[in-house]
C-alpha cells in the first residue's frame, strides 16, 4: 500500500478502490472549490452505494479550520446513498485525507419522507510524513470482507484507541515494577502516581511534535547514539527528557542555562535550583552551547506541568522516620522527579523502556501512531490519536490506580471514562436551561446556538448570550481527567465562534470588565485582552479558550494525578491554538500557558470545611472593611498567579497569598471568635493551594475559588464507592448530609452538595448509577429530588450499558435550584433522545419515594390500572422466606453417596440431613432436584454437636477454623466464615423459620431471565439462591406469577432494574410490592384447575404452552385489560 505514504496520485487511488469495491465511471461534476469531482459510486459486498468525491483545497485554505464546510460540501451531494468516500488533496505539504462520510436519516413530520439529519466525517491522514501503519491494518481487512460495517470499522476511532490504550497500559504494567524514582518515601509509595504523571509530560510533548515545537533528533535513535552516551544508564530519560522538561519547557528562552557546580550540596547556589540544564555529562559533545542547541527550537510553556516537584522541604517534612530502623533522621529536601545530579538521588529509567529491540518501548510505541493536535468533534473524527484520548487513556490508568494502598486494580478496563456524546449531551442541556432561565431567547432560539449555520440572533440577542456566558461558573467536584469542563470550554467556544467569530462583542465584554478594576491590574489585564485579541489572533480560539478557563471553569478532584491530568488537557486545547513562527523572541508564537493551579484543585468535595462553616461566613459578615479587604486582596493576587510566567514572580505571589492568610487569621482571633471557628480559620490559612501533591480534606468554594454566591452549573460524573470502602468518612457524612443512609454509594452525597453549591437558580446534572431510583437506599434522594430540587430532565439507560466493559446501569439527571409549582412536570427517556425517540413528559407528583417509575403515559396508566385491581403480596395471607445460608456450602451441602455413608457411621444423622434444592434446579412450574442434601445445624434448634459424632468428624475434615463464623484471616490467605454468634458448626443463618420447609410451599429462583416458580410438596429445603413462599392461595399465586401480565408488571415496575441484557431478581422487598387481586376461592378454581393440568404435563415432559397461554387470558380479563393494554404486554414477549 506505497499509495498511503505517498503524495495523492488519483490513478492509483481509483486503482486501490477497485480491487476494494465494485466500481462504476467517472461523473465530473462542478464545485465553487478550485476542483471537485465525482469520480464514481462504489458498492460494497452486502450492496450498499457510496458515491466517491475527489476535491483539491486551494492553497489558502486550513483544512482543520474549515471542517465543517468541507464535511457539509459532500454530504449535499449525497441524495440517498448511505454514505459517501472523499478524498482531499492538499497539495503543497503532499499530504491527503481520505474520508468516509455517514450518513444519518430520519423522516420529515408527515412521517413519510426520509431527510438527511447529520453527516459524520471520519478521516485517514495520509502521504509524506504521516503515520500510515493503522489505515494499512484497517484497509488490508478491506481485501477479505468490504461491508458497508466493515467499512465502518475501517474508519472506526474507537478500536484505535482501544488498541492504543492496550499497548501502553502493557509498558505502564511493566514499567510500574522496573523504575524507580529517588529513594523519597512519598515517591516510592507513589510509583504508578509517579508513572502517570510522566506520561501526562511525555504525550503533551509528544503533541508539540506535531506542532514542529520539538527537535525531531531527540526521539531518533540512530541519532540519539551521536548525541548522549547511550551506553549510559537512563541516559535518554536524564540527559534528554529530564532537561527537555524542566529546564526547556519551563523556562524562557533568554534565561536558560547550565547547572555551574555538581557538588550536589545545600550551600551551593545550584542547590534544588530545578529549571536549569543538568547532566552535561552524558552528552557525547559537552559543549553547553551546542548542548542547548539541541533544545532551542522549543518554546517555553509555563502552566505547571513541567514544573519539577522536588522542592525544599518544609517543617513538617524535615523530620521523619526511618522504618526500618525506627530513627529519626533530618532531610532538607523532598525529591519527587529526581532531577537531580547527586547519586544518593537514586533514578532508574532505563534506555529499554524507551527503544528495544522488540520496538515495545514508549518511543517506538508512540512512533507507530500518528497523532494528531485537531480536536475531534462529534461530527468530524480524524482516525489518528487526538487530544480526547488523552483523558481516555489517563481515566483508564487512573481506574487501575489505588490511591490509598499504592496498589493496582486487578483489572484494567476502560470502564471509567464517560463517552464523548453523554458529556456533550449533559453539556448541552445544562448550557440550555441555563439559557432559559437566564435570557429572554425563546426555545428555537436557544437551540440555533448549538448547531452549525450562521447565527439567527440579532445584535441585541448576541449581547445578552455574551454577557450570559461571561457570568457563568461552571464546576466539576469529581473532575477526574476533566471530560465535562473541556466538554464545557469546547461548547462554549463553539457558541462564540458562531454568534461572534471576529471575537468583537467578546473582546469588548472582557474590556469591560478590565476598566472596572484599579491600578496595576487593569493595565495588565488589558495588555492581556488586547494581545490574545489582537489581529492575528482574530479568527483563533486562543482568547475565548482562556477567558473561559479564567473566568468560568473550576473542578475539584481528590486525587492529585487526576488534577494534573486535567490541566493537562486545557494546556494542549490552548496549545493547539498557537501559529508557531521562528522568532525566538516572541517564543516562537507560542504564549506561555496559564497556571491552573487556581481553578483546578486537589480537595475532598464532600467534606465541608466545618460544622461552623455558617458561622464562619457570619463572622466575617460581622467586621468592618478590613477582612473584605483582605480577601479583596487575596482574590487579586490569585488573579495575578493566573498569567505569572517566571518561577520568581510565582514565588511573589504565593508568598504574597499565605501572607494574607495570616493575616486573616490574626484579624479574626482579635474579634474573639471562639475555638471552633478558629480551627476552620486554622484549615484556609494552612491549605496551599500551589502543592501539587496536596490533598485538602475540606472544600469551599468561596475560600478555594472566590466563588462566594454558588455555581450556575454544577456537572459530571462522581465516583462510583460502595459504602463499604467509605467508612472512614461516614460519621461526617451523616452529620452534613440529609439524605444520608448507612447502605448508600458515595454517589448520592454528591447530589445533595452538588445541589447546595449552586447558586438561586443554579442547574445539577450527573450521570451516576440508578440504584438511587428504586434502592431501599435511595429513598431520602428521591424524596429530596422530589420535594427540594426542581426536576428538569432524567435519562434512565436501565440495562444498556454506557460505560465500556462496565455493568452498572446508570442514569442522567438535570434539575434547578429554584421554586417548583405543585403541578409541575419533567422530562424523561430510556436513551439519549432523538427524533425517533423524544423526550416523555411525567408530572413529579407521580413519583413515589417508594421508586422512580418512568415510563410512556399509557404504560403509566396501565400500572396505576393494575395497582388499583390488585393487593400488594405482603397484604396476603403468605410469608416470605431466604433459602438456607450456611457460609461454607462446600461442607454442609453433601451429596447423597456421603449422606449414605454419614447415616451408615450413625444412623442418627438421618435427622438433621434434609434434601435441598439450589436457584439453579428450580424450573417453570417443576424441579430438578441433583441428589443434594443440607446438614441442617440451625442455630436455632440449638443442636449439641457431639450427639451427631459422624457428622462433627465430617466437618471437621473441611477445618474449624475455616468453619468458625469469626470473620479473620487465616495463615493459608483464606478467611474463616463471616463473624457471627454462632458456633462453628451451626449455619451462618439463624433459620428459624426451618419448619416452613417441611409444608407445602412456592420455591423460586432469585436471579432469573424468565419466571422459574415451583409448588413443592416434598418437603425440600432451600439454598440461598432462592426464596420459598408459603400460606394461602399458593396454586392461584403459580399460575399469576407465570403469567405474561405478571411478569411484565413486575419486571418493568417493580424488579429495580434490570441484570445484564435480560435477567431480573426477585428481591423480596420487590416482589411484596407485586398487586395480585384477592379473589374468592370460587374464582381462583379455574386458575387451579390448570394450574393442576400443567403439573400432570410436566410430569409426562409434555409441551403446557397452550395451557400457559390460557391462564394469560384470563389474567388479561381479571385486570379488565383493554386489547391496546394487551397489545402492551404481548410485545414485550
Amino acid at each position: 500500500m506505497q499509495l498511503l505514504d505517498q503524495a495523492y496520485n488519483r490513478d492509483a487511488y481509483l486503482d486501490f478502490l477497485a480491487n476494494k469495491f465494485q466500481f462504476n465511471k467517472l461523473i465530473p461534476i462542478t464545485s465553487d472549490v478550485k476542483s471537485f469531482q465525482r469520480l464514481g459510486t462504489v458498492t460494497t459486498q452486502d450492496d450498499k452505494t457510496l458515491p466517491v468525491f475527489e476535491i483539491h483545497i486551494k492553497s489558502n485554505t486550513k483544512l482543520e479550520r474549515n471542517r465543517v464546510g468541507l464535511r457539509n460540501l459532500v454530504a449535499k451531494q449525497i441524495k440517498s446513498e448511505d454514505g459517501a468516500l472523499a478524498v482531499y488533496i492538499d497539495e503543497n505539504k503532499g499530504q491527503w485525507r481520505f474520508s468516509f462520510i455517514a450518513i444519518e436519516y430520519g423522516f420529515d413530520e408527515s412521517g413519510l419522507t426520509k431527510t438527511q439529519t447529520a453527516s459524520k466525517r471520519f478521516t485517514y491522514l495520509l502521504g509524506k510524513d504521516v503515520k500510515t501503519r493503522t489505515a494499512k491494518k484497517r484497509f488490508n481487512i478491506l481485501n477479505k470482507q468490504s461491508n458497508l460495517a466493515d467499512l465502518k470499522t475501517a474508519f472506526s476511532v474507537e478500536q484505535l484507541n482501544k488498541e492504543f490504550y492496550d499497548a501502553l497500559y502493557k509498558w505502564y504494567d511493566n514499567a510500574k515494577n522496573e523504575v524507580v524514582f529517588p529513594n523519597d518515601e512519598n515517591a516510592q509509595s507513589h510509583i504508578e502516581a509517579s508513572l502517570i504523571r510522566f506520561l501526562t509530560r511525555i504525550l503533551f510533548v509528544w503533541f508539540l511534535k506535531e506542532k514542529h515545537l520539538i527537535n525531531p533528533d531527540l526521539f531518533d535513535l540512530e541519532k540519539l547514539k551521536n548525541l548522549i552516551d547511550y551506553d549510559k544508564d537512563s541516559s535518554f530519560y536524564k540527559a534528554i527528557l529530564q532537561n527537555l522538561f524542566f529546564a526547556t519547557l519551563n523556562r524562557r528562552i533568554k534565561d536558560r542555562d547550565f547547572r555551574r557546580t555538581t557538588s550536589g550540596k545545600p550551600n551551593n547556589t545550584n542547590y534544588l535550583a530545578t529549571n536549569i540544564y543538568r547532566y552535561q555529562e552524558y552528552f557525547q559533545n559537552n559543549d553547553e552551547q551546542k548542548i542547548m542547541n539541541l533544545f532551542k527550537q522549543t518554546p517555553f510553556l509555563n502552566g505547571g506541568l513541567f514544573e519539577c516537584l522536588d522542592h525544599e522541604a518544609s517543617d513538617d517534612e524535615k523530620l521523619d522516620y526511618d522504618k526500618n530502623k525506627d530513627i529519626r533522621k533530618v532531610r532538607s529536601a523532598i525529591r519527587i522527579d529526581g532531577f537531580s545530579d547527586n547519586d544518593k538521588n537514586e533514578l532508574v529509567f532505563t534506555n529499554e523502556h524507551f527503544f528495544n529491540a522488540e520496538e515495545t518501548g514508549l518511543c517506538d510505541l508512540f512512533n507507530q501512531y500518528q497523532f494528531t493536535i485537531e480536536e475531534s468533534t462529534p461530527l468530524d473524527i480524524e482516525v489518528a490519536l487526538d487530544p480526547e484520548l488523552l483523558g481516555k487513556v489517563f481515566e483508564n490508568l487512573l481506574a487501575t490506580y489505588n490511591p490509598e494502598t499504592g496498589k493496582q486494580a486487578q483489572k484494567a478496563t476502560g470502564s471509567f471514562y464517560t463517552p464523548r456524546e453523554i458529556v456533550d449531551y449533559m453539556v448541552d442541556e445544562s448550557l440550555k436551561q441555563h439559557f432559559k432561565t437566564h435570557t429572554d431567547l425563546s426555545e428555537s432560539q436557544i437551540n440555533d446556538c448549538f448547531i452549525e449555520g450562521k447565527t439567527k440572533l440579532k445584535e441585541a440577542q448576541i449581547k445578552t448570550v455574551i454577557e450570559t456566558i461571561d457570568s457563568l461558573k461552571i464546576l466539576d467536584p469529581a473532575v477526574g481527567s476533566g471530560a465535562y469542563p473541556m466538554g464545557i470550554l469546547q461548547r462554549l467556544v463553539f457558541i462564540l465562534d458562531k454568534i461572534d467569530h471576529e471575537n468583537t462583542h467578546f473582546k469588548q465584554q472582557q474590556l469591560d470588565k478590565a476598566e472596572q478594576m484599579e491600578g496595576a491590574s487593569k493595565k495588565a489585564s488589558i495588555e492581556v485582552i488586547e494581545q490574545v485579541f489582537s489581529k492575528d489572533n482574530q479568527h483563533n480560539a486562543y482568547g475565548k479558550k482562556l477567558m473561559l478557563i479564567e473566568n468560568s471553569i473550576y473542578g475539584v478532584d481528590i486525587q492529585p494525578i487526576a488534577i494534573q491530568i486535567c490541566k493537562l488537557r486545557f494546556f494542549i486545547s490552548l496549545a493547539i491554538e498557537h501559529k508557531p513562527n521562528q522568532d525566538a523572541n516572541d517564543n516562537y508564537g507560542i504564549k506561555a500557558l496559564p497556571n491552573l493551579e487556581t481553578k483546578f484543585i486537589v480537595a475532598n468535595t464532600l467534606l465541608p470545611l466545618g460544622k461552623i462553616e455558617v458561622e464562619l461566613g457570619q463572622t466575617l459578615g460581622m467586621f468592618d472593611t478590613g477582612i473584605k479587604d483582605l480577601q479583596d486582596n487575596l482574590a487579586e493576587v490569585r488573579h495575578q498567579y493566573f498569567t505569572a510566567k517566571t518561577l520568581k514572580t510565582k514565588r511573589k505571589y504565593r508568598n504574597e497569598d499565605k501572607d494574607l492568610r495570616e493575616k486573616m487569621k490574626s484579624r479574626l482571633k482579635q474579634s474573639g471568635i471562639t475555638p471552633e471557628v478558629e480551627a476552620s480559620i486554622q484549615k484556609v490559612v494552612d491549605w496551599d493551594l500551589y502543592n501539587q501533591n496536596s490533598v485538602s480534606d475540606w472544600f469551599d468554594p468561596e475560600w478555594m475559588f472566590g466563588v462566594k454566591d454558588g455555581f450556575d452549573i454544577v456537572l459530571g460524573n462522581p465516583p462510583y464507592i460502595r459504602q463499604e470502602k467509605i467508612k472512614q468518612w461516614k460519621k461526617q457524612f451523616e452529620q452534613s448530609y440529609q439524605v444520608f443512609t448507612g447502605t448508600a454509594d458515595i454517589y448520592t452525597y454528591f447530589y445533595e452538595k452538588g445541589f447546595h453549591l449552586l447558586n438561586e437558580n443554579g442547574h445539577l446534572c450527573y450521570i451516576t448509577s440508578n440504584k438511587w431510583m428504586r434502592a431501599k437506599y435511595g429513598e431520602k434522594l428521591r424524596y429530596f429530588f422530589k420535594e427540594t430540587t426542581h426536576l428538569k430532565q432524567i435519562i434512565d439507560f436501565e440495562g444498556e450499558q454506557i460505560f465500556e466493559n462496565a455493568t452498572v446501569d446508570t442514569n442522567i439527571l438535570l434539575c434547578g435550584k429554584h421554586a417548583q409549582a405543585p403541578d409541575e412536570s419533567f422530562h424523561y427517556q430510556k436513551q439519549l433522545p432523538d427524533e425517533e425517540n423524544p423526550l416523555f413528559t411525567m408530572a413529579i407528583a407521580d413519583l413515589s419515594s417508594n421508586a422512580y417509575t418512568l415510563q410512556a403515559p399509557e404504560i403509566l396508566a396501565l400500572k396505576k390500572k393494575i395497582e388499583t385491581i390488585g393487593t400488594p403480596l405482603k397484604d396476603w395471607d403468605i410469608n416470605i422466606y431466604r433459602g438456607v445460608l450456611t457460609g461454607f456450602n462446600e461442607a454442609f451441602i453433601i451429596d447423597t453417596a456421603k449422606r449414605d455413608e454419614l447415616i451408615a457411621q450413625d444412623p442418627k444423622s438421618a435427622e438433621i440431613i434434609k434434601p435441598i434444592l439450589r436457584g439453579r434446579d428450580i424450573k417453570a412450574y417443576e424441579h430438578h432436584w441433583v441428589g443434594l442434601w443440607i446438614i441442617a445445624t440451625f442455630p436455632v434448634l440449638k443442636i449439641d454437636i457431639d450427639y451427631y459424632p459422624a457428622i462433627k468428624n465430617h466437618l471437621l475434615d473441611f477445618g474449624k477454623d475455616r468453619l468458625e463464623q469469626a470473620g479473620k484471616k487465616l495463615p493459608d490467605g483464606t478467611k474463616s466464615r463471616k463473624k457471627t454468634g454462632n458456633k462453628w458448626f451451626e449455619t451462618q443463618d439463624q433459620i428459624g423459620y426451618h419448619a416452613e420447609f417441611e409444608k407445602e410451599k412456592i420455591v423460586y429462583s432469585e436471579i432469573v431471565q424468565k419466571p422459574q416458580f415451583y409448588l413443592d410438596k416434598d418437603n425440600h429445603y432451600i439454598e440461598a439462591t432462592a426464596f420459598i413462599m408459603s400460606g394461602s392461595s399458593l396454586k392461584f399465586l403459580v399460575a399469576l406469577l407465570h403469567s405474561q401480565l405478571i411478569t411484565y408488571t413486575f419486571k418493568m415496575f417493580y424488579a429495580g432494574g434490570g441484570l445484564g441484557e435480560k435477567g431480573y431478581r426477585y428481591k423480596k422487598v420487590f416482589l411484596e410490592q407485586l398487586p395480585i387481586p384477592q379473589i374468592s376461592a370460587t374464582e381462583q378454581q379455574p386458575f387451579i384447575d390448570l394450574v393442576d393440568k400443567i403439573l400432570t404435563a410436566k410430569k409426562d415432559d409434555k409441551d403446557t404452552t397452550a395451557l400457559e397461554a390460557q391462564i394469560d387470558k384470563m389474567v388479561y380479563r381479571l385486570y379488565n385489560l383493554s386489547p391496546a393494554e394487551i397489545k402492551i404486554i404481548e410485545a414485550e414477549k
